[in-house]
């Protein structure tokens, strides 16, 4: 097996500058992708993929695959609901629920590592647009028909990166030591997470070289032309009449697929 980062004895040591600690080993990258290692990882719960491109059609250095989160937060309107790896939960009203991330957030005391990128955890997750409505008086909105979250985010105890310039892996696991915690437990429960991930990742996977097709089928709008039209036409008058001065009109088109979402 690759060396592991840190040693047990700076560990032991990285412990008493910050609560969160990334242990980590490097592996080679030439036989997988970001895609084909988050197919091989795909059967976990929750997980993200990070993909970035850098002006043009230059790739980014780094890709990121999070999973295992010890904390999802959501919130829709003022309710916000929170869960913890250990399976607590909490569900509340709050006006400003992403002051509540915050809080979350400033629990954990980093201890940064230069062998690994600037990002190597975090919360990750997406702020719709809807949330305006908590930070501006902006008024209500439509008829919500799809029930989604306004923010959702999670802050993933597990992550491998891969480094698309040196094509290597580095599998992370973030330990957080908590007052009551044992370190030599928290340092060994690590490495057998770092051993079931790299297992993982020594597995074969299948691919799909089909091109996704819908064929002929029924593409909905939540607008009719003559609606749209009526729309566009409205906000010019509010932009001669001075009261916005940028107006973005979005048309939400739906079909129905019977293929893997992944594919898509």
């Amino acid at each position: 097996m690759p060396s592991v980062y840190p040693s047990r004895s700076e560990f032991k040591n990285l412990a008493r500058k910050g609560n969160l600690i990334p242990v980590y080993r490097e592996i080679v990258a030439d036989m997988d992708t970001p895609v084909s290692a988050f197919k091989k990882l795909e059967a976990e719960e929750t997980a993200y993929l990070l993909e970035s491109v850098e002006g043009g059609e230059k790739w980014a250095r780094y890709s990121f695959i999070g999973l295992h989160p010890i904390v999802t937060f959501k919130s829709k309107k003022h309710d916000v609901e929170i869960l913890y790896q250990n399976g607590k939960k909490e569900s509340f009203s709050d006006s400003s629920p992403l002051d509540r991330l915050r809080e979350i957030m400033q629990n954990y005391s980093p201890v940064q590592d230069p062998a690994l990128p600037p990002f190597n955890g975090g919360a990750v997750g997406y702020i719709s647009y809807d949330e305006i409505r908590n930070l501006e008086p902006v008024g209500g909105g439509k008829n919500d028909d799809l029930n989604l979250p306004d923010t959702y985010f999670v802050i993933t105890e597990s992550l491998v990166i891969f480094d698309h310039l040196r094509h290597r892996m580095k599998l992370v696991v973030n330990c957080h030591v908590t007052d009551d915690a044992d370190i030599e437990t928290l340092y060994d429960e690590a490495l057998q997470k770092l051993n079931a991930l790299h297992q993982k990742l020594m597995r074969s996977v299948s691919i799909s070289d089909r091109t996704v097709s819908v064929g002929r089928c029924e593409i909905r709008s939540n607008f009719t032309q003559d609606e749209f039209m009526d729309a566009v036409e409205r906000c010019k008058e509010y932009i001669a009449a001075g009261d916005v001065f940028q107006v973005v009109i979005s048309q939400r088109f739906n079909v129905s697929v019977t293929c893997d979402p992944f594919e898509i």
